[in-house]
């Protein structure tokens, strides 16, 4: 059966095929802080009632500036539906996280403001080359705070693992813009990989790597995380690193980074499986 217009650009705002990974983050921080399944059903329900409707002004906001409001410039009305969508997308999740903790609230509040200074007019700040690579990697510390936000406490080592996620994502959004360099050209963007080529591009994302993998030691050596995290995390980031490696002699193309970017994807999905297993035994 055929589907409206409509509900296909609400499909393609939601981005419902990046949430499985994505959500994920969120679930390690709730991990990490705590045992999640130990609360009480309408306690988890809520908490990633909360997840998704982070995840939905996320997405949204950013797709909608980045191609939809254009897409739907002879359909003003339809575009201010999807606007105002947004929104209460924003709404919903600011009251679930405060019928959950205070900390989670302001967290939340956190978040809202960062996707919003990334994504939306008038500053749309992931226009400029610094900020899109800064605000985005801090929103994805956030949303893991977020996660470990839930029992109203946020502490020290939970904080600084959150600095580790947003370290993560800094490597992971280089290789993205490597992959979209056309496009990002077409858009106007500034990306690190357009201002300062392809290469460049690639040694720092294996310098954020290896910075990775000396903070995660650090992370073990104090005792914020286990030796079995430290290990796991280690050996997947060198894995990235030599696959960045063997890539830095390619043909530089935006194919040859979309295969890239794909493995990037299929190491991080089976590095967050594992690391999530890890929390969830508590090893």
């Amino acid at each position: 059966m055929p589907t409206s217009p409509k509900l296909q650009h609400c499909l393609k705002l939601l981005r419902f095929k990046d949430w499985s990974v994505q959500s994920g983050v969120f679930l390690l921080g709730a991990f990490l802080a705590d045992d999640l399944l130990k609360y009480p059903w309408g306690f988890i329900a809520a908490s990633l009632l909360l997840s998704s409707l982070c995840l939905a002004y996320g997405y949204a906001l950013n797709e909608f500036f980045d191609d939809l409001q254009e897409k739907l410039a002879d359909d003003p009305k339809t575009a201010t539906q999807f606007h105002v969508l947004i929104y209460f997308f924003l709404a919903g999740a600011l009251i679930v996280s405060w019928w959950i903790s205070f900390t989670s609230f302001v967290v939340m509040a956190l978040i809202g403001v960062t996707v919003w200074l990334h994504s939306s007019p008038p500053l749309r700040l992931k226009r400029q080359l610094f900020w899109r690579l800064f605000l985005n990697s801090l929103g994805f510390g956030f949303f893991f705070l977020l996660g470990a936000s839930l029992d109203n406490h946020a502490s020290v080592g939970e904080m600084l693992m959150a600095v580790y996620i947003f370290g993560l994502y800094l490597p992971l959004e280089l290789i993205h813009v490597l992959a979209h360099m056309d496009a990002d050209r077409a858009k106007g963007l500034s990306t690190f990989a357009l201002a300062h080529g392809q290469k460049k591009t690639i040694i720092l994302a294996i310098v954020c790597l290896a910075a990775l993998i000396l903070y995660s030691g650090l992370l073990c050596q104090m005792r914020f995380i286990s030796l079995a995290l430290a290990v796991w995390s280690s050996v997947h980031l060198l894995m990235l690193s030599l696959a960045l490696m063997l890539f830095y002699q390619r043909e530089n193309s935006v194919e040859t980074y979309a295969k890239l970017r794909f493995r990037t994807k299929i190491v991080s999905a089976f590095y967050g499986a594992g690391m999530l297993a890890i929390l969830v035994a508590k090893i």
